[in-house]
């Protein structure tokens, strides 16, 4: 087996576990909205996921895998300056996607260097987010994004 085979199914079974985790939480979630909020972790770049809102009972599994994919795409972490260490902290910006898909507001929650919370924010503004799923035609989705410090 190649670098670059293992490389891959390494990959399919991190999608796969994230698939498992993110259906299972969002079942959970569906169950008790208010109670437990859904977390959902993007292995390949300990990318973190929450959502803020009642989903209604929709399954949103297949809308926050894309998504989380978008978001991976646009994040580019800003890289330490030599002799520099990067603090173990985390970004947190909430958003609100409306119905159409369109960004409705944005809140930097918990910010740590300017360098961190710029890339975040470009990697949430620069995504493009599809119009959510029809249980939630009426409502808007909440979500806060944890983006990690490398």
């Amino acid at each position: 087996m190649t670098k670059s085979d293992a490389y891959s199914l390494c990959m399919r079974r991190s999608w796969h576990v994230f698939t498992l985790a993110l259906l299972m939480s969002c079942l959970m979630h569906s169950a008790h909205a208010q109670e437990i909020p859904f977390v959902a972790e993007v292995h390949a770049t300990h990318m973190g996921m929450e959502i803020l809102s009642d989903t209604k009972g929709t399954d949103l599994s297949p809308y926050l895998k894309t998504v989380a994919s978008e978001l991976k795409s646009h994040w580019l972490p800003p890289v330490a300056a030599p002799g520099q260490q990067a603090k173990p902290d985390e970004t947190m910006i909430s958003l609100t996607i409306a119905p159409n898909g369109q960004v409705s507001e944005m809140h930097l929650d918990h910010p740590t260097n300017a360098a961190q919370d710029r890339a975040a924010w470009a990697a949430i503004t620069s995504t493009h987010y599809q119009p959510l799923p029809s249980g939630l035609k009426d409502s808007s989705l909440k979500l806060r994004v944890i983006f990690p410090a490398h």
